[in-house]
Parts: structure tokens; sequence; C-alpha cells
């Protein structure tokens, strides 16, 4: 028996989804603005790129699509605040979630960090274990000026890239 189909490697299959996540970050960028080191606000963008194509030229060319917005005022310690948006061309919401924490991650700016997370729910309701798609990223809180959280969705016959952006404002 011969296999007469090569695997793509790992760098082919990356490719693509690394265009994607630099063309939603350049986007996400210019519509928010506001940076600071040391604040305690933060203001959300969620955004969605089609990835139907196998073709990475075609992937570059789609239009990134913000689907949801939201701002976090003083996020006490160990609180969560979870938004629901619609996943286009699906019939899931998007949990976006952001949760703050003193304990977690020590840094050279101390032990607070911010924990942004993407997960999927047919309800609005947070169910990490029922997600078909989950991702998480942590940065420390001292010195936030971005932060950034992206998952591959593949839904209802659909292939998406999905970005949350979480900037510091004054």
């Amino acid at each position: 028996m011969t296999w007469t189909h090569r695997p793509r490697t790992t760098a082919a299959l990356v490719a693509p989804y690394s265009v994607a996540v630099s063309a939603i970050s350049l986007i996400l960028f210019c519509t928010n603005s506001g940076f600071a080191q040391g604040t305690s606000q933060l203001d959300c963008a969620i955004a969605t790129l089609s990835l139907d194509s196998p073709n990475p030229e075609i992937i570059r060319k789609q239009p990134v699509k913000q689907i949801g917005h939201f701002k976090v005022g003083n996020p006490g310690e160990e609180e969560r605040i979870t938004r629901f948006v619609k996943l286009p061309q699906s019939r899931w919401f998007v949990v976006a979630s952001v949760y703050s924490t003193d304990e977690s991650m020590p840094s050279k700016s101390g032990a607070d960090s911010i924990d942004l997370e993407l997960s999927l729910a047919k309800k609005r309701k947070r169910a990490i274990f029922n997600s078909p798609s989950y991702a998480s990223a942590e940065i420390p809180y001292g010195t936030l000026d971005v932060g950034r959280v992206s998952m591959i969705v593949h839904s209802d016959r659909h292939r998406q890239l999905v970005v949350m952006e979480c900037k510091a404002i004054e």
C-alpha cells in the first residue's frame, strides 16, 4: 500500500492563519484608540475572518468583520466579565470573557494579570467544556497596553478565525 497523498507541513497550514491574524490585528489596531500602561479600564473588540478558502491569497482579500465591542471599567479582583456575540454564518454564540486575578501570573510588574478567553456556546451561557473551540491568553496587568486571543472555529460547514483584542484605555 502506497500513499498518494502527502500531508501538508505545519508551516503550510499555519501560513494563511498568521496572515489572517495580522490583518485582523491591523484593523482592530486602527479602529480602537487609546493606549496606556497601568490603567484599569479595557476596550475590547471581537472580529472574525472567513477561512473557507484553502487559498491564502483569497483569505488575504477577505474583509475582517467586527462582530462585537465592549468596555470593561475597573475589573475587580477575581471578577469575570462575560459577553455573548452571535457568530456569523452559524448557530453559535462567541463567548468572550475577561478575568482579572492577582495570584496567577507573577511578573516584574506585579502579580496582577488579565485572562482573555474565547469559546463557543449554543446558548448565552459560558460552558467551556461543551465548546467545540476554546482559546485563552493571560497577560500581566501592570504593563498591559494590548492583549489578544484568537481561535479557529469550524462550524456549520464554515471555518472562521475569531479574535478578541483588548486595549488599555485612560
